[in-house]
């Protein structure tokens, strides 16, 4: 006989979780400086849930940045800096990794699957504005904080974390900070000033309800794993020069074998992947005049080049049912998504709803025109893949779907 708590967990997928919060400080004897590594070991907390997870970065003010004779100089942090701090992050389990996550992946997510009212909040905790309130922003120190469901879906349920071994490093979350300051500051100052982030912690939330544990220790028990549905990310990247074909193949065979819920395409120009320049999320994003997903010579999808950026955008991201297309619809960003709801698939009860599966194919790519090769050009690809995360004798682990 199960009690009310027990089946409105059930009810809303293991979304749902009455009782007290409870919240913890974690941190990192790790330096936290550029070209660095911040490990943080998410502890458990008797048998209650891990509810919440918020990496809260604090960030100085400005200061050794002059100019001889100032005119309009300014000094700011890139866009996004909450995400554009990180080279990439990884989740690990006794020592694996369990998945990656580069920036762009995480404002995909962010831009893609969070509306109005939640994207002001959001971007005021990931320090996204106007290059002139990040020039106001710079004068004083910044406290941001980034929610990390939006970088590992695995967290946007209660974790049974209390079902993980008691044993060295059970679950952990690294940082990999950018190699420089200069690929997160932008500034016109010709004496720069060295930037020191002041402090990087974790703020874990824990939920108590022994019902509820008791519902999901027994059925771990008789099944012998607890899983829950989410995804993993691949990118591939391809280095165009200038003068070359404004055709392109970028090869995708990496991304065979396996349900792809989506492709994401972007252009950049090829300083923006530089080790000296600071790149906003989408700074020197390009259109395409048309892209086309293909096995070898057959094709699986594709945008032809009478088909405008507009009408691609208007009628495909309604169709998509993306949970904030307005966020995506002046961004040269190119979707290819497989499935029915891209809201479906990312609330928080999250389910797999529908993809396309990649094991008969044996040439996956995908052919890009570029509107001009005048300059260098970067092509990057994001790809999601539908996976289940599992928990098997207190180890985290993941498995294709």
């Amino acid at each position: 006989m199960t009690t009310v708590d027990q089946r409105t967990y059930l009810s809303s997928r293991m979304q749902q979780v009455a009782g007290p919060r409870d919240s913890r400080t974690i941190t990192s004897t790790d330096a936290k400086a550029f070209g660095q590594q911040v490990r943080f070991l998410i502890p458990k907390q008797g048998n209650q849930l891990l509810q919440g997870l918020y990496l809260l970065i604090d960030l100085p003010a400005f200061s050794g940045f002059s100019t001889a004779v100032p005119t309009s100089e300014y000094v700011r942090f890139v866009n996004n800096i909450g995400v554009r701090l990180f080279e990439r992050i990884d989740l690990e389990s006794q020592g694996e990794v369990i998945a990656q996550v580069y920036p762009d992946q995480i404002m995909h997510n962010i831009l893609t699957h969070t509306d109005d009212h939640e994207m002001t909040v959001v971007k005021r905790q990931i320090g996204n504005g106007s290059a002139s309130d990040r020039n106001s922003a710079g004068a004083a120190a910044q406290e941001l904080c980034l929610d990390m469901h939006y970088v590992f879906d695995i967290f946007r349920k209660p974790f049974p974390i209390n079902l993980m071994r008691d044993s060295v490093k059970p679950l952990e979350i690294v940082f990999h900070i950018q190699s420089n300051q200069d690929k997160v500051v932008q500034t016109t100052h010709t004496t720069k000033g060295t930037v020191t982030i002041t402090d990087l912690k974790l703020e874990a939330v824990y939920v108590a309800n022994d019902e509820v544990t008791n519902l999901i220790i027994n059925n771990y028990n008789n099944r012998g794993f607890w899983q829950t549905y989410g995804h993993r990310y691949h990118r591939a990247h391809k280095a165009v020069s200038s003068g070359s074909s404004t055709t392109q193949d970028i090869d995708l065979r990496q991304t065979q074998n396996m349900n792809i819920i989506s492709y994401a395409l972007m252009v950049r120009d090829a300083a923006d992947l530089s080790t000296s320049y600071a790149c906003d999320y989408d700074d020197g994003v390009e259109a395409v005049t048309s892209f086309n997903l293909k096995d070898g010579s057959h094709y699986i999808f594709y945008k032809q080049n009478l088909i405008t950026d507009t009408l691609y955008r208007r009628v495909l991201f309604n169709e998509y049912r993306f949970k904030n297309p307005e966020a995506m619809l002046d961004s040269n960003t190119y979707w290819v998504y497989f499935g029915p709801s891209m809201e479906h698939e990312w609330d928080d009860a999250k389910r797999f709803v529908g993809g396309k599966n990649t094991r008969a194919y044996e040439d996956l790519k995908l052919e890009v025109v570029l509107a001009s090769t005048s300059a260098d050009k970067a092509v990057n690809v994001e790809c999601i893949q539908a996976v289940v995360y599992r928990i098997i004798g207190g180890k985290l682990m993941w498995a294709a779907v």
